[in-house]
Order: C-alpha cells, then sequence, then structure tokens
C-alpha cells in the first residue's frame, strides 16, 4: 500500500467515526534574503521550517494540531490528537509501518572476484 492510501485511509477513518472534514499538511520551505546596497551585499540570511499538522472539523468545532518535522509517524500522531480533540476517540487512526527492507531480509555478501580478475600490476 503506497503511504497515500495509508494517509488516505488514516483520514477515511476519522470521517467514518463522525468527522466532517479531516485533513493532513505536510510542509517544508526555504526562505534565501540577500540585501545588496552600494556594491556590497550588507545582509546574507536563509532559513528552512519544516512540519506536519492534521485539521478535524466537526460540528462547528475545528481542532488544529501541528508539530515539528514531517515524517508520517508525526502527522498520524497529530490527525489522532486532532480527533480526540473534536470528542472523536481517534483509536482507528493507525500508525502504518513503511519499512523499506524487511528484517529477514539478508543482504548477500559482495562477489570479490571482479577485483581479483582486474588487477593491474604497477611496478
Amino acid at each position: 500500500m503506497s503511504i497515500n492510501a495509508k494517509l488516505g485511509t488514516a483520514l477515511k477513518s476519522v470521517k467514518d467515526e463522525g468527522a466532517d472534514f479531516a485533513d493532513l499538511y505536510f510542509e517544508i520551505s526555504s526562505s534565501h534574503s540577500f540585501m545588496y546596497e552600494e556594491g556590497t551585499f550588507e545582509e546574507i540570511s536563509s532559513s528552512r521550517m519544516e512540519g506536519v499538522g492534521a485539521r478535524v472539523v466537526r460540528g462547528e468545532a475545528t481542532s488544529h494540531v501541528h508539530a515539528p518535522g514531517v515524517d508520517i509517524f508525526t502527522g498520524l500522531s497529530c490527525l489522532r490528537k486532532a480527533a480526540a480533540n473534536s470528542g472523536l476517540s481517534g483509536a482507528a487512526v493507525h500508525v502504518p509501518s513503511l519499512r523499506i527492507m524487511e528484517r529477514d531480509t539478508t543482504l548477500q555478501s559482495p562477489d570479490f572476484s571482479f577485483f581479483r580478475e582486474n588487477i593491474i600490476m604497477v611496478c
């Protein structure tokens, strides 16, 4: 299941529990500023921000929860808290496993024959 599908499932579970609307947002932004005056740079600055947030709307109430970082675990934790703040249990929001490699996968040792066959003797 793709990350988008997992996030969609989590959002659907909050709506199925009684929310009128729910969304997640992930933001990474950077800014660069240069102040050039009379032929010289007077000031150079840059910044980077990243964060994740969730919004749950239920009736007239809206709950916003945000946190630093942009990983899926933090996003779904925000969604769970926003659901709870809206009077929903949030228990249906499960943090999915996003393993890149299965635990039982073993890596094979490299084949060193390539190096033995292509060694050039330098005298």
